[in-house]
């Protein structure tokens, strides 16, 4: 320690003199231990060469790092080179610095060629420990000494943190793997991973750790893949290869929902049957059971987005969707069959718990009784998972608690609906219409649509609400805000969620739109308290199942064919055959008058009806289906604005060739006192056109709503994904502030040339 700090204080006196811009580095790497004092001496012999010689004088430079990068990663200087006729004395340079001989270049450009080459395959091996480098890379000598190692370190972690060099590095270090076959040789084994996890010199390393990762998960080894996705996601070569990041967040969340999953099949037999107990796990605020559906919904929007080569590049990867599909489905399995018995065995109640149809006696009835502003926000399908990461993004702009619900069985629209209805829980029936088809009947009032609803509410109530549905509050027009200024309360609808999985042409186009709706609820939820809502609740008719499409043995014949109504997840009418793969109840054992009958599946299956080949469906008896949100919200005071935020935008590249690209996004406040964090939505347009959205963050990225947030002065590289198949010529990005849609950065002008 001691002569270090005699050494330090040398260099110090030393570079302060010769080369100021070098004193901090070299210091640095004294106190490391990298340098000795004959090391010292090499150095400053040289820099006094740089600064003596035509280096100096074509360079404008004197620290050797410095001179390097600026050699290698441009041929700008080459003609000056040439002129002084100085390539001899840059390779003399070169070898002082990095210990390697440059004999047979001839110009600057083969010179570079073979710096680059030597740079690249120095930082990589020097990785990895010499019994653990491939046999096919024997052949590459590496400097002896560790100055010189760490200075081709150095040169290459500054060349990729260079923004005016970034795209070089690019197309340098795919070009040097190209010419030694790199796809071709194995780096990345159970020896090197440790150290190829901080490496960022190849984009076929990156390729090999996704590779690697997934071979995990096939092998029974989802930590390993878990470990390795999470130190990836934003490495260099996730964040400039968006692609990469889209596969990594795959590859996590696979790893979660096995391990998960598995946690869940381990503790189900020792909960006990009551249904309760299994109710409460899945919403817990500790290792809740609904992760695994949270974790399996992420897992298959990015998988719907992600482009697979058909060439045979990822099918690794499919293979472990296939993998991970089949997990999901035995976890689910697992849950059902264990909840649906518990409920029979319970009568179909869980007694501790909120009953849908006492949500509104409970949260809406009282607040209007006290003339409060409230906006009752009724979402189609919104299980209780997704009412989470909803409630979860919209915290830092509301107090807001949530609970879960109960719905009623059966868990379709046409009895959740009317559930959430005023005196519904003074008695529910179901009931036949004239036309054959299924009502409910709250105190006397059929009930079969939307439009009975709202007729009901408007006769019931002495004091009306204003009824929209989500859609007319995105972008609300005039008359829409002053009609909700003007209700009393205000009554919001949303059946963007069912109808659109419902009616959706596959399931990949469906899991897309899905994430949309939860983007959708979190605006439409700021636009109801920017028109002077006081609070909002939003809750759901019934939840949903959304996994592998249920066919085979999963599929049953119904009682009979002829009923009142038949869903993939339920049956209800009356008479008909019984069958082991499914229960028979009347409507009173649900709590529900009339006479009808109703069928439900044991397990995860379903009966055959229209559209009972999809992956989603509700109607039947699982935490899934019947645990809804109740997230009640009032919007908090809004804190004095001190500074006024300006983010800064760099894209990597000098246009945009691919559908997902990506952007740097950096928070710079602009006065005393502002905040250490923001949140902001980015919007990318063609013309006034929305024509891509973020998909993916380094950090701070909500799924949900869409929202990114920034952290001041800490860099944020964000993945985005052009929408539309419409030719573009160019686009523009904007940062938007979250809460009040202000603009408060942008990029214009971006040329777009991708290949058709």
């Amino acid at each position: 320690m001691e002569n270090n700090t005699r050494l330090r204080a040398i260099a110090d006196s030393v570079f302060s003199s010769i080369a100021p811009d070098q004193v901090e580095k070299i210091c640095q790497q004294i106190n490391e231990g990298i340098l000795s004092i004959a090391e010292l001496d090499n150095i400053a012999e040289e820099v006094e060469n740089v600064g003596s010689s035509v280096i100096k004088l074509i360079f404008n430079a004197t620290a050797p790092e410095t001179v390097i990068l600026c050699f290698a990663a441009s041929d700008q200087y080459d003609a000056a080179i040439t002129a002084k006729n100085a390539l001899p004395e840059i390779k003399s340079f070169l070898k002082k610095i990095l210990g390697f001989e440059f004999t047979a270049e001839a110009d600057p450009n083969s010179l570079r060629q073979s710096l680059n080459k030597h740079l690249l395959l120095t930082e990589i091996l020097s990785g990895i420990p010499e019994k653990d480098r491939p046999e096919a890379l024997g052949f590459i000598q590496l400097p002896e000494a560790p100055g010189q190692i760490k200075a081709a370190q150095n040169i290459c972690q500054t060349w990729r943190n260079r923004a005016d060099l970034r795209d070089a590095y690019i197309n340098t270090a795919k070009q040097v793997e190209s010419q030694i076959g790199l796809k071709e040789i194995t780096l990345v084994t159970a020896d090197t991973l440790d150290q190829l996890l901080k490496a960022e010199t190849f984009p076929a390393i990156e390729k090999q750790l996704m590779t690697y990762a997934e071979a995990c998960l096939l092998a029974k080894d989802p930590e390993t893949a878990l470990d390795t996705a999470a130190k990836r996601r934003s490495a260099f070569w996730s964040i400039h290869q968006p692609r990469n990041q889209l596969r990594w967040a795959i590859i996590e969340n696979a790893a979660r929902v096995i391990l998960t999953g598995k946690a869940i099949r381990e503790e189900i037999p020792t909960i006990g049957k009551d249904p309760a107990s299994m109710a409460n796990r899945y919403v817990d605020s500790d290792n809740a059971w609904q992760m695994v559906d949270t974790y399996y919904r992420r897992l298959e929007h990015h998988y719907a987005l992600f482009d697979i080569d058909l060439a045979g590049e990822h099918e690794n990867l499919q293979n472990v969707i296939t993998l991970v599909r089949n997990d999901y489905t035995r976890t689910i399995e697992t849950e059902i069959e264990a909840f649906t018995g518990s409920m029979i065995n319970a009568d179909f109640q869980i007694r501790s718990w909120l009953s849908q149809d006492a949500i509104f006696s409970q949260f809406i009835e009282p607040k209007i009784k006290k003339n409060n502003k409230v906006a009752y926000v009724l979402v189609d399908a919104l299980r209780f998972e997704m009412g989470s990461e909803l409630a979860e993004s919209l915290q830092p702009e509301f107090d807001l608690d949530i609970q879960p619900a109960l719905s009623m069985l059966p868990s379709i629209t046409s009895v959740g609906m009317p559930a959430l209805l005023p005196e519904a829980d003074k008695g529910m029936s179901l009931t036949k219409t004239s036309g054959g088809k299924l009502a409910v009947e709250i105190n006397g009032t059929t009930i079969k649509n939307r439009s009975d609803r709202i007729k009901y509410l408007q006769n019931k109530l002495s004091v009306p609400p204003f009824v929209c549905k989500l859609n007319q509050i995105i972008k609300p027009s005039k008359k829409i805000q002053e009609e909700i200024q003007d209700a009393p309360w205000v009554m919001v609808t949303s059946q963007e969620l069912d109808r659109w999985a419902e009616e959706g042409e596959g399931d990949e186009e469906v899991r897309i739109f899905m994430e949309e709706v939860l983007s959708r609820l979190s605006k439409g939820i700021r636009r109801l308290a920017a028109l002077g809502i006081e609070e909002i609740v939003v809750t759901a008719d019934h939840g949903h199942l959304f996994g592998e499409a249920m066919e085979g043995g999963q599929r049953m014949d119904p009682p009979d064919e002829k009923n009142v109504e038949l869903h993939g997840r339920v049956w209800i009418g009356s008479g008909g055959k019984n069958s082991e793969g499914y229960f028979r109840v009347s409507s009173d054992q649900l709590g529900l008058g009339g006479d009808l009958e109703l069928a439900f599946p044991r397990s995860l299956a379903c009966f055959k009806s229209k559209g009972a080949n999809k992956a989603y469906c509700h109607g039947g008896i699982s935490l899934q289906e019947m645990i809804i949100p109740v997230i009640h919200l009032k919007q908090k005071m809004a804190e004095q604005a001190f500074a006024k935020a300006n983010v800064e935008l760099a894209l990597g590249t000098a246009k945009i060739t691919n559908r997902f690209f990506s952007i740097n996004a950096i928070y710079k406040e602009t006065g005393l006192f502002a905040a250490d964090e923001i949140k902001v939505r980015i919007v990318v347009k063609s013309g006034r056109k929305e024509v891509g959205e973020p998909v993916m963050a380094s950090y701070g990225f909500d799924a949900a709503t869409k929202n990114i947030a920034l952290k001041r002065e800490e860099p944020n590289p964000i993945t985005l994904m052009l929408t539309t198949d419409e030719v573009l010529e160019n686009i523009s990005i904007h940062v938007l502030d979250a809460a009040s849609d202000t603009d408060i950065g942008r990029l214009k002008g971006i040329p777009v040339d991708i290949a058709i």
